[in-house]
């Protein structure tokens, strides 16, 4: 199974680069996604989980988009890195004054790039007039998770990184519809492989 998510990752790395030469024109530079989703996510030696969520995406460029991601279930949650900072430097940017925001802002505004980074990159591919092929790679996402070890109730909290494929459907009122897969990989014991696949629905806010 670890040969085959590195083959997984190794494969999505080529089509990035290959796919490079298209354009995408369903969405551009500066478009804001916000959407509802729902996961069912596949353990290979823990519970199997579902959940809802929040998914809020930043186009940037010409075809990336930066993503953070929430969600949460009967006895699971999990989020990327994005999702922790950005309500933060949000809520301070909302309580601090005018006048001593400008000090911050631009190193603030870096913190959550560099979050988004660090958890969600997708790359946007128009396959017809509303359709895309959305590749994507999650870097470090937060598992947190309730199950029985030993006969013991137990909750840990796992970091782990994903590759997977959304997609996705968009009509002319720029409402979107994602069907996904990913596999991903918990990064500490018991390193566990998930298969996970969900929905999403939401709006594009165009600039």
């Amino acid at each position: 199974m670890k040969t085959a998510f590195s083959i997984i990752k190794a494969l999505f790395v080529i089509f990035f680069l290959v796919s490079s030469h298209f354009s995408s024109a369903q969405t551009n530079s500066k478009d804001f996604l916000i959407g509802t989703t729902y996961d069912f996510s596949y353990y290979s030696n823990l519970p199997n989980y579902s959940g809802f969520g929040l998914t809020l995406e930043k186009i940037v460029g010409k075809n990336f988009g930066l993503e953070a991601t929430f969600s949460a279930g009967k006895n699971n949650l999990q989020m990327g890195a994005a999702s922790v900072a950005a309500p933060l430097v949000l809520a301070y940017i909302a309580l601090t004054p005018k006048d001593s925001q400008n000090l911050f802002k631009d190193f603030l505004a870096k913190v959550i790039i560099i979050a988004c980074l660090a958890e969600h990159i997708n790359y946007h591919i128009d396959i017809s007039k509303n359709m895309q092929l959305i590749p994507y790679v999650s870097w470090l996402r937060i598992r947190n998770l309730h199950y029985i070890k030993n006969n013991i109730p137990t909750k840990s909290s796992f970091t782990s990184g994903a590759v997977g494929l959304k997609l996705s459907m968009i009509n002319k009122k720029k409402f979107f519809v994602n069907v996904y897969s990913e596999i991903g990989k918990l990064y500490i014991p018991p390193k566990s492989t998930v298969i996970q696949t969900g929905l999403n629905f939401g709006y594009i806010f165009k600039h």
